[in-house]
């Protein structure tokens, strides 16, 4: 019966100051930023060995880009969700260079080659397999357009 009452008083609380409570239907939470990228194909067709890159790079005469990267790496994947889905980066990768991702895991024998001591590395590559500039760490769009520069160059 007290419990009752209680609810009837603060009922009637509600009514005498005209209190509404308005009732708000969930919603289904937005997708993060992972999930999209999961979803949406990846707009840069990647090489994941260097020998298939070097092959397309000679056959188009375009320069390659080559990202090392590491599974373990969150400015690696700093890079991989926001510098490399960067719609200007992407277009111009696209369309002016052959990318080309590497990885210890999978091109440890590619790697052995090259000196890298800091996750992410980006090189510049001519055709002819000669690196012509590189980046140790995470770039954000502005300073890989930069780097990029240096392969369009005339």
């Amino acid at each position: 019966m007290t419990r009752f009452v209680g609810s009837m008083a603060l009922i009637a609380i509600f009514v005498a100051n005209d209190w509404s409570v308005d009732v708000v239907q969930a919603q289904p939470p937005l997708p993060t930023q992972a999930a999209l990228m999961q979803l949406a194909p990846p707009a840069i067709a990647w090489h994941h060995d260097l020998a298939s890159g070097w092959r397309e790079s000679k056959r188009t005469g375009r320069p390659m880009v080559i990202f090392i990267t590491s599974p373990r790496c969150r400015y690696c994947d700093a890079m991989k969700a926001g510098t490399w889905r960067d719609v200007g980066i992407e277009n111009r990768v696209g369309s002016e260079f052959i990318a080309v991702q590497l990885t210890p895991e999978h091109n440890p024998i590619e790697l052995s080659r090259i000196s890298v001591d800091v996750y992410p590395t980006t090189l510049i590559a001519l055709p002819q397999g000669k690196v012509i500039d590189h980046r140790k760490g995470f770039q954000p769009p502005a300073l890989l357009h930069n780097l990029l520069n240096r392969a369009t160059r005339g």
